[in-house]
């Protein structure tokens, strides 16, 4: 064997060892990312999102570390190749079924390894890692693989493959690190359970709907616009044009404090930033995932026409999966004994069959507001009744043309008469 073939045979088995153990990095990163981003986004959003650049940044150098050894190994072996075939071509189909077989077993046993304690994997290779971010990061601060596009990428495979079985275990793993008790708490419990529902929770059954929506237009001045968002305590409103379903973009309340401290009063569009627009029946889940991975707080919320339904925040889904394990943290439900309770207008149908045990069908509403509605025929006011369906529901208050609180009694079944002789 001449000293060329020991030459091209080592920088195969090198590109083929540095492709399997960045698969296996790859595999380890996603590991830790699941468990450690739960907890620093539930206990620091600031260090959740550094951890997140971290991530994508570490990505984005095995992206390419994995390309510069896939070129070396099938160069390597097309060379190799060719002194054995007859023909270049031959060369190169020979080299690629090679390296394509031997890719698959070696990054697939490394891949086994890592996913088994993807911590000590990472721990194991984190100094060379380094090492080669810090070589790589002028490439990668050229390439589009971004380290939020790297992340996103992650992000959406793991989502698109991911089953019921592997969520929980992966809900599983995070309440069981080591410094968490050995078996979740019924607080933690819940918790589980409320992101495994976001899966099928729709955006607009968290958003805040249009009527109740703050938004400012892009010709009001700026000094009304900076006493709103003070006295409200708003950090972000939608400016629109016109009318509300043109919404050209946000404010955010960081942006007009550093144009009052210099003295300028800018006209309110041009501190308005790019809104993200979502469909109605977009799930929660998905939102908060690009939530995470754009580095939005807010969504507009639009229906198939492209009208203007309500406005969603990241704040909104937080509360979905934490809101209900806080103590007295919901006023929208008030149980006045078995069978009856007070609900707020919004209160969705489904909340309302949970907690009086009724079965109302909502096939043309989502609110127990609009089931009122849809039975009275015109706008409630206060004293209105409505039996239907096996409930009596009064209309306790109203604000304008909402409605804002109902009492809702669960009847007790008719009993059938007997049949006339």
């Amino acid at each position: 064997m001449s000293p060329g073939n020991a030459a091209e045979i080592l920088i195969l088995i090198a590109g083929l060892a540095i492709l399997g153990i960045s698969s296996g990095a790859t595999t380890a990163l996603t590991g830790i990312r699941r468990a450690r981003l739960w907890h620093l986004f539930s206990t620091d959003r600031e260090a959740g999102l550094e951890f997140e650049a971290q991530i994508g940044q570490y990505r984005s150098s095995l992206v390419v570390v994995r390309m510069v050894a896939l070129v070396a190994a099938i160069s390597s072996a097309i060379l190799l190749a060719h002194e054995i075939s007859d023909g270049l071509w031959w060369a190169i189909l020979i080299a690629a079924l090679a390296v394509s077989i031997l890719q698959f077993f070696v990054e697939g046993q490394v891949r086994l390894i890592a996913a088994k304690d993807p911590e000590r994997y990472f721990h194991g290779i984190a100094i060379p890692l380094a090492v080669l971010r810090k070589i790589t990061r002028p490439v990668t601060r050229l390439t589009p693989l971004s380290s939020e596009a790297a992340f996103s990428h992650s992000l959406e495979d793991g989502d698109e493959v991911e089953k019921p079985l592997e969520e929980v275990r992966e809900m599983q793993e995070i309440v069981s690190s080591p410094d968490r008790p050995a078996v979740p708490d019924e607080a933690e419990q819940e918790m589980i359970g409320a992101v495994m529902e976001l899966k099928d929770t729709s955006v607009r059954e968290v958003m805040t709907p249009r009527p109740d929506m703050e938004a400012v237009g892009d010709d009001e001045s700026f000094d009304d616009v900076i006493k709103l968002m003070t006295e409200r305590g708003r950090k972000r409103v939608p400016v629109y044009h016109e009318s509300l379903d043109n919404i050209v973009g946000i404010i955010h309340y960081g942006d007009v404090l550093k144009a009052a401290h210099t003295g300028q009063k800018p006209a309110i569009k041009d501190l308005a930033k790019p809104v993200l627009f979502v469909p109605e029946f977009k799930k929660a889940r998905d939102l908060l995932r690009d939530f995470l991975v754009k580095r939005v707080h807010m969504a507009v919320v639009v229906d198939e026409y492209g009208g203007v339904e309500g406005l969603v925040t990241l704040t909104d889904l937080v509360q979905e999966i934490v809101g209900d394990i806080a103590p007295e943290a919901d006023s929208e439900v008030s149980m006045v004994k078995d069978g009856e309770a007070v609900f707020d207008g919004q209160v969705s149908i489904y909340e309302v069959n949970d907690n009086l045990e009724t079965s109302l069908k909502g096939e043309n509403y989502g609110t127990i507001g609009g089931f009122v509605l849809h039975h009275l025929g015109r706008l409630a006011k206060p004293g209105d009744r409505v039996h239907a369906e096996g409930v009596q529901v009064e209309v306790v208050s109203t604000a304008g043309r909402r409605i804002r609180k109902v009492r809702v009694k669960r009847l007790a079944p008719v009993p059938e008469q007997p049949p006339a002789a």
